[in-house]
C-alpha cells in the first residue's frame, strides 16, 4: 500500500473521528495495522488537528511509536494530516443581528484604521510628538453589570492601555480578534494622522486651569474625573468638562475623592513636622506642587532613625501624587531621574546617603527647568525628549544639599525623634482622615489662591513664586506669621551648610575677615588663599586652576552674601579679569516684605 493510499477519500461511515482514530489504533496495538493504514484513519487526525486539539494529537503520535512494527513514521502522518491552508480572512463590522449588514469585506488593520477614526472623538500630538487619541468609554460594573456613566478618557497609540481597550473594542465591534501584526501596521498609520495634526499640551496629574488662575486635578481613578480648583472654590467635575487633557503613566494611583470639612492642622497628627516655621514651609511647599510652570523649592527631611522620615515623607507624597512606589532608592544616575520626572509629577527618593556634584546640578534643572533627551529604543536614533520641572522631596539621615546652587533653591527640615506606634494603628488613622485632607489641602489652595493677586513683596526673594504663595497662604489661613522670614532663616542655613563644606568658600571667608578687603587676579586669589586653607578638607575638590577658581566664585557668590561677603567681576585689565572682594556692613540679599 502506498502512500497516495491514505489521501484517498475515506467512505462516509458517520463515526466520528475520535471513534475512528480510537478503534485503529486499538487494532494496531493488537498487531492489526489495517486500520492506520487507511485513509478513514488519516482524515480523522486532520479532522482533530483541525479543532487544534493538541493534547489528542500527541496521544496518537504517542502510542503510534509505541508499536512494535511501525508502519508509518510519524512525519508522513504530519504530511499526511495537515490542515488545508485557510485563505485571508476580510471582516467587516457586525450588524445587529450578527451579519456584516452586506458591507465589503476588509483587511484587520484597514478595519481598525477605520474603527478608531470613527471611535476616537481626536487624535492628536504632545509638543514632544506622541500621539495621543480621546475616546468615550461606557464601563460595565463587574459586580452588577449595570452600565456605569460615559467618561472620556487619553491614552498614548503606543500605550498597551490603548491597544488593550482598542482591541477589546474591535473584538466587540467584529467578533475576531484584531492580532499584533494588523495593530502594529494600523497605529504607525495612525500615528502619522495624529502628527499632522495641531500639537497639544497633555499634562501629568495637575493643569491650569486656562483663564481662571487655577489648578486642574487628575484624581486617576476609573471614572476619570477632576478637581477643578479656582480662587471661589473647588468641585469634582467629569473628565469631559476639563478644558485641557491630561495623560495616565503606570503606576500612578487614585487620590480619595475630596471630601468637604477637614481642618488641614490634622495633618500634624500624621507627619512628624515640628515647629510652627517649619509647617508653613511644608504646607506652602504642598501648595507649590499642585501648580504648573512655576519654580519648585526642593524639600529636604533630614533625621536620625526613629524620627519617621519616610512615613512622613510618604504622607506629603499621598496628599499630592501617590504612586505605586512612594519612595525610591538613590537614583544610579541622571538618567534615573530624568526617567522619574518623565513618569512621575512628584520625585521622591528615600534613605539617600550622598549627593554627587552632578546630581545636585541636575536637580537644579529638575526643580526650575530644564530638558533631557533619552534613547526611546536602544535599536534606533529617536529621542524621548523633554523639558519640564517637578517637586522634589527626598530624605536621609545627613544633609544631602552641598552645592551653593541647590542649596539655593532647598528648604530644609529637620525631624524629631518620635514614640514608636504600630504600623497597623497609624495606617488605619490615616485612611480615615486622609479624604477630608485632600479636600482640606484644595480648600486652602483655594483660599491662597484668592489672596494672591494682592500679594506685593518690596524685594522678590530667590524663588519669588513660592515666596508669594507662601505669604498668600499665611493671609488665607489668617495666622500673625512672617512667612519670608521663616523662608529665608530656612534658605540661609541650608546655604551656609553649603558654603561649610566649601574648602574655597571656608578659605576665603577667613582670608577677608582676617586681611579685609581682597582686590587682583585669580592667580593671586589663588596664591593668597594658600595660607588660609582648611586644615582637613578634601584635595580633588580644590581648583587647579585660575579658571577653575574663577567658576566656583562664581557659584559661591550668591550663597557668601550669607556671610555678608561680596564677589564682583571688575573689568578686564589685559589678558585678565580682576576681582573685588569684600565684606558688606549688611547682608545685601536681606528681604524685606511688604505687606
Amino acid at each position: 500500500m502506498g502512500i497516495e493510499d491514505y489521501t484517498k477519500p475515506p467512505p462516509d461511515t458517520g463515526a466520528s473521528p475520535t471513534s475512528t482514530i480510537e478503534t485503529a489504533l486499538a487494532l494496531a496495538e493488537q498487531g492489526d495495522f489495517s486500520g492506520i493504514l487507511t485513509s478513514a484513519f488519516t482524515e480523522a487526525v486532520r479532522k482533530v488537528r483541525v479543532q487544534d486539539n493538541d493534547y489528542y494529537v500527541m496521544k496518537i503520535k504517542s502510542r503510534i511509536k509505541k508499536l512494535k512494527a511501525v508502519p508509518i513514521s510519524l512525519s508522513d502522518l504530519d504530511k499526511l494530516t495537515a490542515p488545508p491552508k485557510q485563505p485571508k480572512q476580510r471582516y467587516s463590522e457586525q450588524a445587529e443581528d450578527g451579519s456584516d449588514g452586506g458591507q465589503p469585506r476588509q483587511g484587520k488593520a484597514d478595519l481598525f484604521i477605520e474603527m478608531v477614526s470613527r471611535w476616537a472623538d481626536e487624535l492628536f500630538s504632545d509638543e514632544s510628538g506622541r500621539a495621543y487619541a480621546s475616546f468615550m468609554l461606557e464601563p460595565i460594573d463587574p459586580a452588577t453589570g449595570e452600565l456605569l456613566p460615559a467618561h472620556r478618557e487619553v491614552w498614548a497609540l503606543e500605550s498597551k492601555q490603548f491597544k488593550g481597550k482598542a482591541s477589546k473594542e474591535f473584538r466587540k465591534r467584529f467578533g475576531t480578534v484584531a492580532g499584533d501584526t494588523a495593530i502594529k501596521e494600523a497605529t504607525d498609520i495612525i500615528n502619522a494622522e495624529a502628527d499632522e495634526a495641531p500639537r497639544q499640551v497633555v499634562y501629568l496629574r495637575y493643569a491650569p486651569i486656562p483663564d481662571k488662575g487655577g489648578v486642574y486635578v487628575d484624581l486617576c481613578n476609573d471614572q476619570w474625573e477632576v478637581v477643578e480648583v479656582t480662587p471661589s472654590g473647588w468641585r469634582v467635575i467629569p473628565g469631559h468638562e476639563c478644558q485641557v487633557k491630561f495623560r495616565r503613566v503606570q503606576g500612578s494611583k487614585p487620590l480619595p475623592t475630596p471630601e468637604r470639612g477637614g481642618d488641614i492642622a490634622d495633618l500634624w497628627k500624621h507627619v512628624n513636622i515640628q515647629g510652627e516655621d517649619s509647617r508653613l514651609l511644608v504646607l506652602a511647599w504642598l501648595l507649590d506642587a499642585m501648580r504648573v510652570n512655576t519654580h519648585y523649592p526642593v524639600l529636604e527631611l533630614v533625621a536620625g532613625q526613629g524620627s519617621a522620615k519616610s512615613t512622613t515623607q510618604e504622607r506629603l507624597r499621598e496628599l499630592v501624587d501617590p504612586n505605586a512606589v512612594m519612595l525610591r532608592i538613590e537614583p544610579r544616575s541622571n538618567q534615573d531621574l530624568s526617567v522619574s520626572a518623565i513618569s512621575n509629577h512628584v520625585i521622591s527618593l528615600n534613605n539617600m546617603s550622598h549627593l554627587s556634584t552632578s546630581t545636585q546640578d541636575f536637580m537644579c534643572s529638575i526643580s526650575t527647568g530644564g530638558g533631557d533627551a533619552a534613547r526611546k529604543l536602544y535599536t534606533n536614533d529617536d529621542e524621548a525628549a523633554w523639558d519640564t520641572k517637578r517637586p522634589i522631596v527626598m530624605n536621609g539621615i545627613n544633609q544631602l544639599v552641598t552645592r551653593p546652587d541647590l542649596a539655593d533653591r532647598t528648604i530644609c527640615i529637620e525631624l524629631q525623634k518620635v514614640e514608636y506606634k504600630d504600623d497597623t494603628t497609624l495606617k488605619a488613622a490615616w485612611e480615615q482622615d486622609y479624604p477630608a485632607l485632600v479636600g482640606a489641602l484644595y480648600s486652602l489652595l483655594s483660599d491662597t489662591l484668592r489672596e494672591l493677586p494682592d500679594v506685593q513683596l518690596a524685594k522678590i526673594p530667590r524663588l519669588g513664586d513660592f515666596g508669594k504663595m507662601g505669604v498668600a497662604m499665611v493671609r488665607a489661613m489668617g495666622k500673625d506669621a512672617d512667612f519670608l522670614a521663616a523662608y529665608e532663616r530656612n534658605r540661609d542655613e541650608v546655604v551656609r551648610r553649603g558654603v561649610d563644606s566649601s574648602p574655597v568658600a571656608l578659605a576665603l571667608v577667613a582670608r577677608i575677615r582676617a586681611k579685609g578687603t581682597f582686590e587682583g587676579s585669580l592667580t593671586e586669589l589663588m596664591e593668597a588663599l594658600e595660607d588660609f586653607k582648611p586644615l582637613h578638607y578634601d584635595k580633588a575638590v580644590w581648583p587647579k586652576s585660575a579658571c577653575g577658581l574663577g567658576e566656583m566664585l562664581r557659584r559661591l557668590a550668591p550663597a557668601l552674601l550669607v556671610y555678608s561677603i561680596e564677589v564682583e567681576a571688575l573689568k578686564r585689565a589685559e589678558n585678565s579679569i580682576p576681582y573685588r572682594i569684600h565684606k558688606l556692613d549688611k547682608q545685601s540679599d536681606t528681604v524685606v516684605t511688604e505687606l
